[in-house]
């Protein structure tokens, strides 16, 4: 987000973090996106099986709180705190089994979604000011803003941009034909009622 999009809310914290002003920010309550890293710090390895020596940022705080994870020997990983009240859970899983097929039947690359120790996608737990939130884990996957690129590549990333859509738009069309759909009468958006817990 360039800086001159930012509300006077707006914000970058210490880490270079911008803290985006959203209507509905109040739904952490008395939770902070720092007191959150805390309380994740110990539960974590409680819902994932994952290296004990791990190190947690704050990547971005809007509609949901996205924290970077870093490991001594395997790759970083992503996770995720989902707003309270803005998706129901079946749509959340919904999302990330989507994403799960991506992965596993299509050359689109999109982050790898880990399941817990439960094999659930979705994760809950309880922080220390009492509020139980929803979480995921996926891969970090490397890249370039398009804002960083010039001239040609500009073009050409677009150019692969289309394309990565319109297989992603084949593959959405397939997964819908297989199976059960419902919609969400809030915000119209597609979400699978067929998900076997």
């Amino acid at each position: 987000m360039p800086l001159n999009a930012c509300k006077s809310s707006d914000y970058f914290n210490m880490e270079g973090v911008l803290i985006v002003d959203i209507s509905k920010k109040n739904w952490l309550g008395c939770d902070t996106p720092e007191s959150l890293q805390e309380d994740l710090k110990k539960c974590f390895l409680m819902m994932y099986r994952k290296e004990p020596n791990f190190k947690i940022r704050l990547l971005r705080y809007s509609e949901n709180i996205i924290y970077k994870i870093a490991f001594p020997f395997s790759d970083p990983v992503v996770l995720r705190v989902h707003r309270t009240g803005y998706h129901t859970s079946e749509e959340i899983e919904s999302e990330l089994v989507w994403m799960r097929e991506l992965t596993e039947n299509t050359k689109v690359k999109v982050p790898y979604v880990f399941r817990g120790k439960d094999g659930k996608f979705l994760q809950h737990f309880t922080s220390s000011g009492g509020n139980v939130y929803t979480i995921s884990l996926i891969s970090f996957l490397n890249g370039t803003m398009l804002r960083d690129l010039s001239g040609r590549s500009v073009y050409l990333t677009i150019r692969d941009i289309g394309k990565i859509t319109a297989r992603m738009h084949l593959e959405s069309i397939e997964h819908l034909e297989h199976e059960n759909i419902g919609k969400s009468a809030d915000n119209g958006e597609i979400y699978n009622k067929g998900i076997k817990h």
